[in-house]
Formats: structure tokens, sequence, C-alpha cells
């Protein structure tokens, strides 16, 4: 009994510095001038060399959403490739246009996320996936296409939380899911802003 109490306060612990940062998600922005098509990669605009993502149906949500028997380390393996594409697409958009909000502010916490997980994985005894995700970030030629990118990639991230969050699962995975989930509202809200 002694060790689940410790167990489910390190995932508390956990949880509170994943939120921890996503308290400062602001900011203004950059008016557009080129876009990219998210969906087949294809660039249109004057901007060239945009990088495109791999499409891959079995990666992060995609993978999640279209899983009809998700078992315990498909849903995590699916939520941290998820969390590594949120990083790796922030971090994208600060490389090509510097600090701007709210992906500054967003891209810390979603290695908080990462690490929430990452505890998840070695309760279990479990191997960490590799970070992949560089193979599927689509670079934006604007801001505001970042920002469109980003806010698609937020829903689809709730709703894949919110898939996880209907299966039978044990405390510590749906304590960390539903502050994941909630994170991801918090995120939504700073790209519609």
């Amino acid at each position: 009994m002694k060790g689940k109490a410790v167990k489910m306060l390190i995932v508390s612990l956990a949880v509170l510095a994943m939120f921890a940062g996503c308290s400062s998600q602001t900011g203004n922005n950059t008016t557009p001038t080129n876009t990219t098509n998210t969906e087949t990669g294809t660039e249109t605009g004057t901007e060239t060399g945009n990088e495109t993502a791999v499409e891959s149906d079995v990666y992060g949500y995609k993978g999640a959403l279209a899983d009809e028997n998700l078992t315990e380390e498909e849903m995590l393996r699916y939520a941290i490739e998820d969390e590594y594409a949120a990083r790796s697409e922030y971090q994208a958009v600060i490389d090509k246009f510097g600090e701007v909000n709210p992906f500054s502010s967003i891209v810390g916490a979603e290695q908080n996320h990462i690490d929430a997980l990452i505890t998840l994985y070695g309760y279990r005894d479990m191997a960490v996936p590799e970070d992949t995700s560089s193979t599927h970030v689509v670079v934006p030629a604007t801001v505001e296409e970042g920002m469109d990118i980003c806010e698609e990639a937020e829903i689809n991230n709730i709703a894949m939380y919110e898939k996880f969050l209907s299966q039978n699962l044990p405390d510590d995975m749906k304590q960390v899911f539903t502050s994941l989930k909630e994170a991801s509202e918090q995120h939504l809200a700073a790209f519609t802003k």
C-alpha cells in the first residue's frame, strides 16, 4: 500500500510540473504571406524550401484514433509520439520565426507532458520509444499557418485522450491522461485567441 501511495505522489508531482509549463500561453503573431496544405504537404505562395511531414496513419493521434483495440502499451506509445510531435512542431516554428507566442510559451510544457509519460513507462519497466517526430513535422510557411497546424493538432490530441479515457485504465494512466487532455485544452485556447 505504501508503494502505491508513493507512486501516486510521484505522478501527482509530475502532473503539477506539467501544468507549471502551461501557464503563460498568450501572445501576438505575424501576418502570413504563404501557406502549406497540411494534409498534402503541398506549399503554395512564393516561399520555397519548406520541409514536409511524412504521412503515417499509425503515429501519434492518427494511430490512436484509428486503433479499435487499444492496449495500455499502445496508448502510452501513441501518447508519447503525439507529445513528441507537438514539441517538434512548436520548435520548428520557433526555429523558423523566432520566439513567437504561443509557441515559445508552450514548447516547454510539451517536455513536461513527455516527462509525465516517461514516468508511466518507468512504473511499467517499459522502454521509452525513440523520438522520431522530426519525420512528422510540417514546417509552416507562416506563423499563421503554424497556428492553424497546431490548433488542429491540439484538437486531435484532445480527441485521442478522450478516447483513452473511455477505456478501463489504471489510476495512474487515468490521472496523467486527464491532465494531458486538460493541458491540451489550454493550448488549444492559446491557438484560437
